[in-house]
């Protein structure tokens, strides 16, 4: 079997159906092996490297399968950099396969051969493993090694760069043994649960925060399960609001500076925090969440020891996979002081904050969500002031679908090329929102999905400006705009005849009766592309300032709201 026939191969037997990317001379004996599988594994021709590289973010987040893309020497494998750094931010496991036709890798002259590049130093800080394979003998451990990796631990990118001289060296069956990459890792998961045990059952005001590393360890199902059986409520991050959608009794909102004000309330009274799979990246420093861990017991858990460098006060930390821990306490009953009564208090707290901050544009969406839920699989948000409108609504909705986002890395125009491979994943319709901005970085993409005809929407949230930068604008420089209006150097193109353009079926949205009268009974089956006109006036205005109390966001409560809170 040829070096390009075995990787392939290998790419199948670990449950890739999808890869994406551009090729290159140096790739075309991989791209033609690839051909040669098409039944079993297919590859999309994206229209620019970073999307073929978010695009298999958005095949993994979908599926936690390893995403897969590829792109050629030189430019083209920079052209991913920024997909890279995407999914070593955000965890997601993912190969990213390049090649090379150079194999000496001197640093004495700046340039040796065109398009050639040392890639190793350039992606040694944004991925697990980066690695360059220059012999048939080599190649086996590497891709296995490779893969290993991606998976193990806390999931992450590799980069593998292949001499495209060995792509038709056989590899001979039996001369190269494949080894299982054995990650050391310490697994502390026998002492959290005895301290969660311990904890829960003198702590009168519990709560469980939820991040993304539960869906990545698979155990939301689990997670669920304990605290139906323990009558614990749950808040988490943002990215992982969907985790909890389809129980609603036991889900109190995302938490953060932008978050709900019911969460920010809620968490203000716990004394007791345990984390499951969530970073803790609160701004420790600041008074607002310093005083809630001064006086609240946090039990973290987590797969990455380097997260504890972050220190947190009152807190114990357990490096471990919580998928351990989860499977042996999930149908666990603790006895607890004041279960029932702490929890009936959330849901009431929560119940008078319901719809607080909904006004336009969380409405609209919401609305739009309602419709599309049945209609899709997953939704996909971009980066911007849109993201939070998205992830208000999604929480008022009834939508219960897969939501993903840029969390960590925040990279603006990411979610055209992960709505693709979401499809991919799921082979189900995708709506994807976007900013106006957002749109314009990569709208290439709108080729791939009109020629292929992929039953992805694109919702524009469209309010003719660089919302978060003019949001930051109006507090910091008392509304002096720059670079952020139409009158100070933003421009829109015209989104109807981009839409034309790119024959998708074009709908505008102006008002809630829109919705209702032009959503209602479309062919979902088709690409649409629906733009949702808000007033660029309307500001993100849900915010935690900062040194006010986690109960204490902008817009302030009106004073009779806040009695009532206070007299629970």
């Amino acid at each position: 079997m040829k070096v390009a026939d075995y990787l392939v191969d290998y790419l199948i037997k670990v449950g890739v159906t999808d890869i994406f990317g551009i090729p290159g001379g140096v790739l075309l004996d991989f791209v033609y092996a690839l051909n040669d599988r098409k039944e079993e594994i297919k590859t999309h021709l994206l229209y620019h490297e970073q999307n073929a590289g978010f695009a298999a973010i958005g095949y993994a987040q979908s599926t936690q399968k390893i995403g897969v893309a590829f792109g050629t020497k030189g430019p083209g494998i920079l052209n991913l950099t920024t997909s890279i750094a995407e999914a070593y931010y955000d965890s997601v496991p993912s190969l990213f396969i390049t090649a090379h036709s150079l194999n000496d890798t001197t640093d004495k002259m700046r340039t040796i051969e065109d398009q050639e590049i040392n890639i190793l130093p350039i992606f040694s800080t944004i991925t697990k493993y980066c690695t360059r394979v220059d012999d048939v003998d080599n190649f086996v451990l590497e891709i296995n090694k490779c893969i290993n990796i991606a998976n193990s631990g806390r999931k992450g990118p590799v980069v593998i760069d292949i001499s495209s001289k060995i792509w038709n060296c056989d590899v001979i069956k039996g001369e190269i043994k494949e080894k299982n990459i054995e990650i050391d890792k310490k697994n502390e998961y026998k002492e959290a649960i005895v301290s969660i045990e311990e904890n829960l059952k003198i702590s009168k005001k519990p709560l469980i925060l939820i991040g993304d590393g539960v869906r990545q360890a698979g155990i939301e199902k689990e997670i669920i399960e304990f605290l139906k059986n323990n009558k614990i409520p749950a808040i988490y991050s943002r990215g992982s609001q969907d985790i909890m959608a389809t129980c609603p009794d036991m889900a109190f909102g995302y938490v953060g500076s932008h978050g709900i004000r019911y969460t920010n309330f809620i968490l203000s009274e716990a004394d007791l925090l345990i984390s499951f799979g969530n970073r803790m990246s609160f701004p420790i420093n600041s008074k607002s969440f310093l005083d809630i861990f001064n006086n609240c017991k946090l039990i973290r858990c987590d797969i990455d020891e380097s997260e504890f460098i972050r220190k947190i006060p009152n807190s114990e930390n357990f490096q471990c996979d919580i998928k351990d821990i989860l499977k042996e306490i999930a149908t666990k009953k603790i006895e607890r002081k004041n279960g029932i009564e702490w929890l009936k208090k959330c849901n009431k707290i929560k119940k008078i904050l319901w719809t607080i901050d909904t006004e336009t544009p969380v409405k609209e969406i919401s609305q739009m969500l309602d419709i599309f839920y049945g209609n899709t699989g997953a939704i996909v948000g971009d980066v911007g002031n849109n993201e939070f409108w998205l992830s208000r609504a999604y929480e008022l909705s009834n939508n219960k679908n897969k939501i993903l986002f840029s969390r960590s890395f925040g990279t603006m125009g990411n979610s055209i090329g992960k709505a693709i491979g979401a499809y991919f994943g799921l082979n189900k319709g995708i709506v994807c929102f976007i900013g106006d901005q957002g749109l314009q970085m990569n709208p290439q993409e709108l080729q791939f999905i009109s020629k292929n005809k992929l039953p992805i929407h694109i919702v524009v949230i469209n309010n003719s400006s660089s919302g978060m930068i003019k949001s930051r604008q109006i507090k910091k420089y008392n509304s002096r705009f720059l670079l952020t209006t139409k009158k100070t150097g933003y421009s829109v193109v015209d989104l109807k005849k981009l839409s034309d353009t790119y024959n998708f079926q074009y709908i505008q949205i102006n008002s809630t009766e829109d919705i209702y009268n032009k959503l209602e009974n479309l062919d979902y089956e088709k690409p649409l592309f629906i733009d949702f006109v808000v007033d660029e006036s309307i500001d993100l205005e849900i915010s935690l300032p900062i040194g006010n109390s986690c109960r204490n966001m902008e817009p302030k409560l009106s004073k009779s709201i806040f009695k009532e809170l206070e007299k629970l």
